[in-house]
């Protein structure tokens, strides 16, 4: 199973009584809607396509170039990898 394509992004959606809640929205589809408490993990949900893949890219680019290897420690990169893989449900 794959995700909704990027890019995500939030928008205020209304329920009742009153109460404004923030909708997660990746194309035509609705991924989440979060309470009024919920504005921040909203965002930070809309932004997690463009997030999984810069980290893709910082980690490829990291593996491929020795001299950038460096900057990295092996448990950086073990991090990088385990949130890749949860995130795509790939084995580590």
């Amino acid at each position: 199973m794959t995700h909704t394509p990027g890019p995500w992004t939030t928008k205020a959606v209304h329920g009742l009584p009153d109460e404004e809640f923030t909708a997660v929205i990746g194309g035509d589809v609705e991924i989440c809607i979060l309470p009024p408490s919920g504005e921040a993990n909203a965002r930070l949900i809309a932004a997690a396509p463009d997030l999984l893949e810069a980290l893709k890219s910082v980690l490829e680019t990291i593996t491929k170039n020795q001299f950038a290897t460096k900057y990295l420690t092996t448990a950086q990169k073990q991090k990088a990898r385990a949130a890749i893989a949860l995130a795509t449900q790939e084995a580590v």
